[in-house]
């Protein structure tokens, strides 16, 4: 009876060692479903964030061409204001010259003096003018920029 109690008691180690696999294989399936909300979970947050990705892509391509206008803009009143500034100075070469030909005048008529006199008073006049442009011109430079 011993061969039958050794094979009884083998028997009963095999279904103790199948019993301790089922429960170890009841632990992994439950480890892998929770594995697999998790992955679930994860692909979720994947596909919100390239949601966001492509919106600030989206955005960030809509800036990049808004911005081109501005500077464009930009561009230009920079053109212009050299354009300004060379008129400036050529009116103070102008105005220098004339003021110039006047001190090597004096010994001109009274008329000749007061007419030469209006003529520099209309040139100051236009070059006040002409740096108040530049002013605004300058001002309006800063504010494209500003809100570029």
């Amino acid at each position: 009876m011993s061969k039958i109690e050794a094979l009884m008691q083998a028997l009963d180690e095999k279904e103790s060692q199948m019993g301790a696999l089922e429960n170890r294989n009841m632990e992994l399936e439950n480890v892998m479903q929770g594995k697999m909300v998790e992955l679930e979970n994860l692909e979720a947050s994947r596909a919100k964030s390239l949601a966001k990705l492509s919106t600030i892509v989206s955005k960030f391509d809509e800036l990049h061409n808004l911005s081109e206008s501005p500077l464009a803009e930009i561009e230009s009143l920079q053109s212009q204001l050299q354009e300004r500034d060379s008129e400036v100075s050529f009116l103070h070469q102008e105005v220098t010259r004339c003021t110039n030909d006047v001190l090597g005048s004096q010994d001109t008529s009274k008329n000749y003096s007061s007419e030469m006199h209006k003529l520099l008073s209309l040139m100051k006049r236009w070059l006040y003018i002409l740096e108040g442009l530049i002013c605004k011109l300058v001002t309006r430079t800063k504010v494209a920029f500003v809100h570029t």
